[in-house]
Parts: C-alpha cells; sequence; structure tokens
C-alpha cells in the first residue's frame, strides 16, 4: 500500500471516529458542516459480514439491490455501483480499511444521501474533505 493511501485511510479512520455524527437516516453522516468538505462526494462505509449476520432479515429487507451483501470485495463493489446508480451519484471504487469495504461516491445529493443513510447494509457515511498539499508532511 502507498503512503497516499495509508495516509487516506488513517485520516479517514480517524474522521469517521472523532467527528460529530448528523442524524440523516439510520446511519450516521459524519462531516455535513465541515467547510472542507467537497459537495457531493462521500465515503459510504458497509458493514461487515458479523454486524450483518447480526442484522434481522426483517431490518435487512430492502428495494434497492435486495439480494447484494457486502461481504466481500467484489460484492461491495457491485453493491455500491447499484447504489449509487439507484439515487443518480457514481460509485468511484472500493477501498478496503480493515474489516470493512467503503465506497467512494460522487454526485450524491441529498435525498440520495437520505436513502443511503436509510439502507441497512450502510454502517456510515463521511463526507470527502479537501486535503492542502502543504497540510501533508513527510518523513525526513
Amino acid at each position: 500500500m502507498s503512503m497516499t493511501m495509508c495516509r487516506r485511510s488513517l485520516l479517514i479512520g480517524m474522521t469517521l471516529t472523532v467527528l460529530p455524527a448528523l442524524a440523516f437516516g439510520n446511519a450516521p453522516v459524519y462531516g455535513l458542516k465541515a467547510l472542507s468538505r467537497v459537495p457531493g462526494q462521500y465515503f459510504v462505509s458497509f458493514k461487515t459480514s458479523r454486524e450483518l449476520a447480526a442484522t434481522s432479515p426483517e431490518k435487512l429487507a430492502t428495494s434497492i439491490c435486495p439480494s447484494l451483501r457486502p461481504t466481500v470485495p467484489q460484492q461491495a463493489e457491485k453493491l455500491a455501483t447499484c447504489l449509487a446508480h439507484d439515487v443518480g451519484a457514481t460509485n468511484i471504487g472500493i477501498l478496503h480499511i480493515g474489516k470493512r469495504e467503503v465506497a467512494v461516491v460522487k454526485g450524491l445529493s441529498d435525498s440520495g444521501l437520505s436513502i443511503l443513510a436509510n439502507d441497512p447494509r450502510v454502517n456510515s457515511i463521511q463526507v470527502v474533505h479537501t486535503i492542502k498539499k502543504d497540510a501533508v508532511q513527510t518523513p525526513g
């Protein structure tokens, strides 16, 4: 993994655990009031296999891509693409952070954000932040 990806993973992990969340649905949404946010771009963190197994089948019932579960990277990619398409956004790709699959979604409206936040397979949502180049120090 490159140094940039490590820093990005660390930044996402820290942000997901430190910033207060706003209630936008069942899944918390972090960073909506941040001045450094990139409008319409979000990290969508999916529940792990263990979290999904602990969720009742009734709660997992959904009309959007009902057969897809983010239990392996390929399924997470398919689910992210399907969910994004359904709400008029684009899945840019999947990040693997710890045991969690995180989709990078672009072009997400407020109504689309609400739909994703209410999807039972979504753990949390985090806005994408702009990072100034001079804010990252290199070892040396």
